[in-house]
């Protein structure tokens, strides 16, 4: 047989409570210089997904006192685990057209039965992980964020540029817009899972709001796992008011019940200039304030769900 084809990057988390298995699995992928790291339990795979900086999950159907199929979708839906990152269930014997739909449906990239050919199981997982490392790479190269359809953060700099340039040339208005959904804090342990579900519906409900009350104009962008700004051409700081409120009413309908118990609360800063070339700002400086502005509105030193920047005597 010839030599495996090395994997890189080069760790994979392997969750099987069997000793024998997963020593088994070990063997058959450490020659390809992986590294395996075992867990034994459906939280720890939780916790290490977020943690470890690993290129695949090899997740036992058998794995005990866990619902593997929700396990697998509350990965899916958990924003501090890369959306790339492949997750594949294991099974023992041939595998069934209904257990893999099942396996699909609740989000794996594939299940396998064992035993499987040594070289054919470490080719598989090479293939998912190169997927992987592709789309890692085209999301860093590119302008959007892949889960949400919206520039990313270097997408919507490269906008803010564009957006300034024009507003320079013309003297004309020109607003930012910072939102962030506020959600209860919840340290404790077995309160991870349902916040990143509801951090997950509530960042599908914001983009949601953006997507049908932004304008054509407008450039919309994700900062952070729930942090969004718009940049809007021609509106000043009341444009930028009327905007922050009308993007909160239709965030608002997107959250209505039954998807959510309680009301979505949100939170947004905003700036505007009226003439940007007298402002003399740089193009990055209308997202900056905005974001301070919503950092006030969090901190609570600010009343309502929405304030302006303020501009310091002198400043």
């Amino acid at each position: 047989m010839p030599d495996p084809i090395p994997i890189r990057p080069r760790l994979v988390l392997l969750a099987d409570a069997n000793e024998w298995s997963a020593r088994s699995l070990a063997s058959i992928l450490g020659p390809s210089g992986v590294q395996v790291l075992q867990l034994h339990a459906g939280p720890e795979v939780a916790a290490a997904a977020r943690t470890q900086a690993s290129d695949a999950i090899l997740l036992t159907e058998s794995l005990p006192e866990t619902d593997v199929a929700a396990l697998v979708r509350s990965l899916r839906q958990d924003p501090d685990v890369p959306a790339e990152l492949p997750i594949i269930l294991i099974g023992i014997g041939p595998v069934s057209r209904l257990r893999l739909i099942a396996a699909l449906r609740a989000g794996a990239s594939d299940l396998w039965g064992l035993p499987m050919d040594s070289e054919e199981l470490v080719l598989r997982l090479e293939a998912l992980v190169r997927l992987k490392s592709a789309a890692e790479c085209a999301r860093e190269e590119g302008l959007l964020d892949w889960a949400t359809g919206l520039y990313n953060r270097r997408g919507l700099t490269l906008r803010a540029r564009d957006l300034a340039s024009q507003a320079d040339r013309r003297g004309a208005a020109l607003a930012c817009v910072v939102l962030a959904p506020a959600l209860p804090g919840g340290h404790a342990q077995r309160d991870r899972a349902a916040a990143a579900l509801q951090l997950g519906a509530a960042v599908d409900a914001v983009v949601h709001g953006l997507k049908q009350a932004g304008r054509s104009s407008d450039a919309i962008g994700r900062l952070g796992r729930a942090e969004f700004a718009v940049l809007a051409p021609d509106a000043d700081a009341r444009g930028a008011r009327r905007l922050g409120t009308r993007l909160g009413r239709a965030i608002a309908r997107a959250a209505a019940p039954p998807r959510f118990e309680h009301p979505l609360r949100l939170r947004a800063g905003y700036h505007a200039v009226r003439d940007f070339h007298r402002a003399a700002l740089g193009p990055l400086d209308l997202l900056t304030r905005a974001t301070s502005a919503l950092r006030a509105v969090q901190a609570g030193t600010a009343g309502g769900w929405i304030r302006g920047f303020k501009i310091s005597p002198g400043g």
